[in-house]
Parts: structure tokens; C-alpha cells; sequence
């Protein structure tokens, strides 16, 4: 029996069906239309059609135009925009491994000199990307929170910056780039301090020239790097890394991989067990499926955390896996380390997210982020400083913005055991110790959507809100706006899963709606939260929502892998 598409219900659906027909289409194909344009916004690139069910619109004459909206290929029916990205990407991909240079062997003495001697060997994957990098048009480095990957990614640029000037006589124009500009900015200062701890180790000549080299050019967004290529082909880079690669969607890949000439270099960064795009697509995790199968020498996987204790590393091993087994029993041997609080008990949420308010009252009181600043510029620094450290101690993550396990009402209930220990009226919106996210990027004063600020009264009395900004020299200066000038924003002591991604905290608790019925609810959500955790892990759900997250795993319905392996 052929498995007969729903009646359109969302307005989109309804619209895209109705366009159909009025173009001739048959009321079978507005049917399948709609249901494309729904997967589509599910993140999905196409839909899934059986030999039968090809053939019963193969004869439609909307199909045969050559300009037609709809495509189906594949064993699957596309937008024809998304059949477009698809294939432009695989192609893409494809002309760049298989233009893959001869790479001449490295001395030990060379990675010797990029590494500091580790007799446990955790760091031989990271020397092994920096071999197998060179001569390769397109590299794909993947590794959990604290593998080491920005690490890698600098001595990766060494080796290419110093391989480039011997072929070209030139220092390489590098680009690097990320799907955010919080991101970009988290690169920027990683890169800066992982030169800096470089050239304390060997400071030679052609090692400063490199990193020199690479910190002269700034890391952006992809959407920036890519929109300035099209109106200026003379910034094209030698050599472009993209890092978070797992968060960016079909289309924009297609985009970066479309504006980057023949024989630029393409470094792709990422953890394939992360989230995928918010957009359409896995690109990324598609990628390093399909490269993992065909034992491809362009992608090196770090696996040893360095910063995760290993109970903990355990727990995200078990999540990205989906192993409920393991799962719990990372959990019942942490040693203190993981906290399961279950949401069956109708108190249980309640008094945590009460004691979780208390911890972030306390430590706020202690940094006093109740008191205004003092005078001096130097004390005010460092107390500003301080608070933000109080902070940045702990995270609550949540997977959705609405209800009672949502970001919103935590926020509300956290804020208001704050608003007493700040001592001030309950209706009032800025206070000592709010913390708040940028929702929305500004490049004129320099704030990017998932920056955090914290509100606090200066020697004057006059509340502003403080972020905190690495300079040209790598150090870390506060930045204090009023509120009237802040772009989009809202509250931060509970943030999504989403929002946390590249990010990493000493302390996260992590609430997954007692509801198992969410869609959200998956495991690259759980992985990717409990992966925030360096220390230690709260985690806040019931034995269903768990073991649903635990089972569910996305799996985006397209033809990638497919076409790569074609």
C-alpha cells in the first residue's frame, strides 16, 4: 500500500500546496509539495518516495519543466533548491579529496617542535592531523570539548603557512571563520592564546612569522567571509578554516564551498555528535559518516579530553553513543561528580532549581556583584572581573524556552531569589547580578549573540551592563554599556542546549522536559549538554524523557552520503 502524504495543516504547507495547483499541478502532487516544504523546516533536505509513488507523478507536466520547483532523484522528492545545495556540496567535495597532494612524511624533530613531549602519547592524533594536513584541498578535524582541536588547528596553520611560503615565496592569506560570531570571537582568543603558550615553548624565527601570520587575520562569520568574497574577490584566502562546522546548514556550506577558489586549502573543525544545523541539513556529520567509511587519510578524530575528568568523560562517551547501560552506570560511579535529580517527584524540580538560585545568589554576594564597584580603574577591573568569574562558574541548560521545565520560568524563578538578595523591588527589570545573553549580533559595539553581560552599579551609582573584551594583545578588558543601548537580549542564568554549543562551564545542570513526547528530546541534545560539564553535572529529568533522549537519534532524511559515495 502506498503511503499516501497528509493533508497540508501549516499555513506554509497550505501555501506551497496551493501554488501547485494553480501551476496544474495534480492534488497529489500539491500533496507531496507540502509535505517537502515541511520537511524542509524539520531540517530535512527531501523526502523519502518508493518506486510506486515516483511513478504515480513521474508523468506530471510540472515535473518536466526544466525550471521546475520540485525534483525528485534519488529515490527522493526535493525542493529543487535543495537538490541544488545537495548536489553543488557533494560535488564540491568530492573534486577536493580526490585532488589530494602527495604529502611528504615529517621528521619527528619537526612535530617535536610544535609539541611538548607527552610520554602518555594522548597527543598522537593531534600529531598525526598535523602530518596528514598538508597537500590535502579539504581536512576535517572532529573531536569533543577539551580534545584539543583548536590546539591542533594552530600547529595545522603553522605547518601550512610555513609548507605555503616554501612553494609560493609568500606568507598565505588565511581565512578563519564559524557559523556564530560568539564563535568566531571564542576562536580568535583561543588561537591568540595558543600562540602565545608556543612561542614561550620554541620561539624561533619561522615559528613567530607563522603565528604572526595567522593572528593578523581575525576570525569572522562564515555568512561574513562569504557575503565580503562577493563583493571583494581580493580578500579570497590561500588557506580557510571553518570551526564549529557541525552547526552550519546546506545552503551556507554550499555558498563557502562555491566562493573558495580550486586550490584553497579547506579546514573543516567539529564534534559530529553535537547538534546539527539549525537550518536544513548535517552536512558535517554526513561528511565525516561517509569519510570514516571510505578510511579517508583527510579526517583525524581526537578522542582523549584533556580539560573533562574522566568520570565525566564517561557520561558523554555513553550519551553520544546513545548506551543507556553505560549511561547509568557513568552516572551511579562518578564519584560525586553527576547529581540525577528525577523529575517523577513533583518536589524534586522545585527544590533543585531553589538551591541552584541560592548557589548563584552566594556566589554573586561573595564576588560582591551586590556593591557598587569601587573608584579606582584598576579595582574596578578586577571586581568586574571577579563577578564574571562568579558567574561563569555555573549554567543551567534546558532543551525548550516554554513551560515550566523552560528557559523562561527558570529564568523568572532564578531572578527572582536574586532580586531579593539584591535588594530591590520585584518589578524591577536591571538590578546588581542580572546576567543577560545578546540575542543578536552588533558589530558596532562589538556584541555577538551568545555574549553574556552582567549588570552591575558603578562608584557613581550608574547601573551598566559589563562584557568582557580580549584586546589586539590578548588581554581581557571590561566593557560597561547602559541599558538603554543594549541590542536584543534576554536573561542568561538559564540558557537552551542550542545557545551552549562551543561552550564550556566548571558546573552545568541540565533539564530535559519530564514530557517524553518532545521532538527535541534526542541524543545529540544530551550529548552536547552534558558535554558542557568540566567538573561537574546535574542532571534534571525523568526515567522517560532520559531514556527517550538516549534512543532518539537525528537522522535527517537527504541523499549526501549517497552522492559522496557515488
Amino acid at each position: 500500500m502506498i503511503n499516501m502524504p497528509q493533508p497540508p495543516k501549516d499555513l506554509l504547507e497550505r501555501a506551497i500546496a496551493d501554488w501547485t495547483r494553480r501551476q496544474g499541478g495534480s492534488e497529489l502532487l500539491a500533496q507531496w509539495a507540502a509535505k517537502a516544504a515541511a520537511a524542509d523546516l524539520a531540517g530535512n533536505s527531501a523526502v523519502a518516495m518508493s518506486a510506486e509513488e515516483r511513478a504515480q507523478i513521474a508523468g506530471e507536466p510540472l515535473m518536466q519543466c526544466a525550471d521546475a520547483p520540485f525534483v525528485v532523484e534519488l529515490d527522493h522528492f526535493y525542493l529543487r533548491r535543495n537538490r541544488t545545495h545537495e548536489q553543488g556540496v557533494a560535488l564540491a567535495i568530492q573534486s577536493r579529496l580526490l585532488d589530494a597532494k602527495t604529502n611528504t612524511p615529517l621528521e619527528p624533530a619537526v612535530l617535536d617542535r610544535l609539541f611538548a613531549p607527552r610520554p602518555d602519547g594522548a597527543d598522537l592524533p593531534q600529531r598525526q592531523a598535523v602530518a596528514a594536513v598538508a597537500g590535502q584541498n579539504l581536512f576535517v578535524l572532529t573531536g569533543g570539548p577539551g580534545t584539543g582541536k583548536t590546539t591542533t588547528v594552530l600547529r595545522m596553520l603553522v605547518r601550512l603557512d610555513e609548507a605555503f611560503r616554501q612553494a609560493h615565496e609568500r606568507a598565505p592569506r588565511i581565512a578563519c571563520c564559524a557559523p556564530t560570531g560568539k564563535a568566531a570571537q571564542r576562536l580568535s582568543q583561543a588561537l591568540r592564546a595558543g600562540a602565545d603558550e608556543l612561542l614561550m615553548r620554541a620561539a624561533d624565527a619561522g615559528l613567530r612569522s607563522a603565528t604572526d601570520n595567522i593572528l593578523r587575520h581575525e576570525p569572522t562569520t562564515v555568512h561574513r567571509y562569504v557575503g565580503e568574497l562577493s563583493r571583494d574577490v581580493r580578500i579570497r584566502a590561500d588557506i580557510v578554516v571553518l570551526d564549529e562546522a557541525s552547526m552550519l546548514d546546506l545552503a551556507m556550506m554550499h555558498r563557502l564551498l562555491m566562493s573558495l577558489d580550486a586550490d584553497t586549502q579547506l579546514v573543516l573543525v567539529g564534534d559530529p555528535n553535537q547538534l546539527t544545523s539549525v537550518e536544513t541539513g548535517s552536512v558535517f556529520s554526513d561528511l565525516v559518516r561517509f569519510m570514516r567509511a571510505s578510511n579517508s587519510p583527510a579526517l583525524v578524530e581526537l578522542t582523549h579530553s584533556f580539560r573533562a575528568i574522566p568520570q565525566l568523560q564517561a557520561l558523554n562517551d555513553a550519551a553520544g553513543a546513545g548506551d543507556g547501560g553505560a549511561f547509568e552506570y557513568a552516572l551511579q560511579s562518578s564519584e560525586g561528580h553527576s547529581q540525577r535529580i528525577d523529575l517523577a517527584d513533583p518536589g524534586a524540580f522545585k527544590a533543585a532549581l531553589s538551591a541552584w538560585a541560592e548557589d548563584i545568589g552566594e556566589a554573586l554576594s561573595a564576588a560582591d556583584a551586590f556593591s557598587p564597584l569601587p573608584a579606582d580603574t584598576d579595582a574596578e577591573r578586577a571586581a568586574i572581573l571577579n563577578a564574571h568569574r562568579s558567574v561563569a562558574e555555573r549554567q543551567l541548560l534546558c532543551a525548550v524556552h516554554q513551560g515550566a521545565f523552560g528557559t523562561r520560568e527558570c529564568n523568572a524563578v532564578i531572578e527572582t531569589a536574586i532580586r531579593k538578595l539584591a535588594h530591590v523591588e520585584a518589578e524591577s527589570v536591571w538590578y546588581p547580578g542580572r546576567a543577560v545573553l545578546i540575542s543578536q549580533n552588533d558589530y558596532a559595539l562589538g556584541l555577538f549573540n551568545g555574549d553574556v553581560g552582567l549588570c552591575l552599579d558603578n562608584a557613581a551609582g550608574e547601573r551598566k551592563v559589563w562584557f568582557l573584551r580580549a584586546g589586539a594583545d590578548g588581554v581581557v578588558a571590561p566593557m560597561g554599556l547602559s541599558t538603554q543601548t543594549l541590542p536584543a537580549h534576554v536573561c542568561a542564568f538559564a540558557m537552551s542546549i542550542h545557545k551552549s554549543q562551543g561552550s564550556e562551564y566548571p558546573e552545568v545542570a541540565v533539564l530535559l522536559p519530564a514530557d517524553s513526547q518532545t521532538e527535541l528530546l534526542t541524543r545529540e541534545l544530551l550529548y552536547t549538554a552534558v558535554s558542557r560539564a568540566k567538573r561537574r553535572l546535574q542532571l534534571w529529568t525523568s526515567d522517560v524523557a532520559l531514556n527517550t533522549a538516549l534512543q532518539t537519534h537525528v537522522a535527517r532524511v537527504g541523499a549526501l552520503q549517497r552522492r559522496l559515495s557515488s
